[in-house]
């Protein structure tokens, strides 16, 4: 997602132990088809990016000491454009795929 690419280690999506594998969509689909499924499509949503953007920007903002509520909504508000786009071409935080066993 764009979010994994703008925040690298500050990026909430991480959220270890609970997430053990990180998909990216092509990986995702290939696994999915390894398992005997066929993808009939995938979404993101954004709303979910919104709220991993914003909770990325504050673990950002507090680890480097830029204040805990004006910098994450700044950063947040530069960047909802560009993330809309990125979530509208499938690059999401989150990922919804629909599939039906072969």
């Amino acid at each position: 997602s764009m979010n994994r690419a703008l925040f690298g280690r500050y990026w909430s999506g991480h959220d270890l132990p609970r997430h053990r594998q990180l998909f990216t969509p092509r990986s995702l689909v290939a696994y999915l088809e390894q398992c005997g499924f066929a993808v009939e499509r995938r979404r993101g949503r954004f709303s979910d990016e919104c709220l991993d953007l914003l909770r990325s920007a504050r673990l950002l903002s507090r680890e480097r000491g830029l204040g805990r509520t004006f910098v994450p909504l700044l950063i947040s508000g530069v960047l909802v454009v560009p993330m809309a786009v990125a979530s509208v071409m499938g690059y999401s935080a989150v990922m919804f795929v629909y599939a039906r066993r072969q």
